[in-house]
């Protein structure tokens, strides 16, 4: 491998992840992913995740989950993340992230109701996440008696709490009501109480916290 040659894992939707050794060049990526790269970093490790920018928008096929209610989008590169440089991936990595990334992911155009169906018949609680009108309405039609709105845009990878605030109204008052992604602060949750919402769902403000209780406290309405 050359100085100007990086190791990574290459991932396609439906395959297991290759090893590859490419120019490490802005093009070999783009051709690669099929487009504009944007480099996501989900984890503490010096490692990144490079997709298509526009992989979603395009309709490219859903790949890999990324993170619990996300997905990645089209084939995507794992590489070593050197700070302002991208860096071949070291042995415990290669490890490591083709294990995370081994078994492709079967998306299945299944209706909602059906899954819901089988929950009920496993007597089990099943949360559906929507992130818009008209999603929450599938939802309902579903039977769905939990909905999870996702503050967090999918398109573009933004977050605001007030998507729950918008999509309260249109959930009747004895299906729960769960708001998902963006809430840090004891306004937040006190808002969302505010409009009736009978849960929320937070990760990265508790994760980030040293002090867990202490944080949990300050979130309290």
């Amino acid at each position: 491998m050359s100085e100007n040659e990086i190791r990574v894992l290459y991932v396609q939707p439906g395959k297991y992840p290759e090893e590859r050794t490419i120019p490490n060049t802005l093009r070999a990526l783009q051709e690669l992913v099929g487009g504009d790269i944007e480099c996501c970093r989900p984890w503490r490790d010096s490692v990144c995740v490079i997709c298509n920018d526009s992989g979603k928008i395009d309709g490219l096929p859903p790949n890999r989950l990324y993170g619990h209610t996300d997905f990645l989008a089209g084939s995507f590169v794992v590489c070593g993340n050197g700070g302002e440089d991208f860096i071949s991936l070291t042995d415990r990595q290669v490890f490591l992230y083709e294990r995370l990334y081994h078994n492709p992911v079967v998306f299945l155009p299944t209706p909602h109701g059906k899954f819901l169906d089988l929950a009920n018949e496993l007597k089990l609680d099943a949360l559906v996440e929507a992130h818009d009108e008209e999603e929450v309405h599938t939802a309902l039609e579903c039977g769905a008696k939990i909905i999870g709105v996702n503050n967090r845009n999918l398109k573009n990878f933004t977050v605001d709490v007030r998507n729950s605030l918008r999509l309260r109204a249109f959930v009747p008052k004895d299906v729960v009501f769960v708001s998902e992604s963006g809430i840090k602060t004891r306004e937040d949750t006190r808002q969302l109480a505010a409009y009736h919402v009978n849960a929320v769902l937070i990760g990265e403000t508790l994760m980030k916290s040293p002090d867990k209780k202490t944080a949990l406290d300050l979130l309290r309405p």
